[in-house]
């Protein structure tokens, strides 16, 4: 059976690329966690409190 090396270059590519994607991932993840459901915003027209997943103003309408 042979064995089959991996030159160093690309070796050190495959661990940059490894990398990016691992702190990419993570980033993406604390920014989900960062945020509760709980958490609101204040509509800039009619100052009505909305989920922070709201596209638009539940009171009147608006777009947030």
């Amino acid at each position: 059976m042979e064995q089959v090396f991996i030159q160093p270059k690309a070796l050190l590519l495959i661990m940059i690329v490894t990398f990016f994607v691992i702190a990419t991932v993570a980033s993406r993840r604390r920014k989900q966690l960062g945020r509760s459901r709980y958490d609101v915003i204040v509509c800039g027209h009619c100052g009505a409190s909305q989920p922070t997943h709201a596209a638009f103003c539940r009171q009147c309408g608006q777009r947030l």
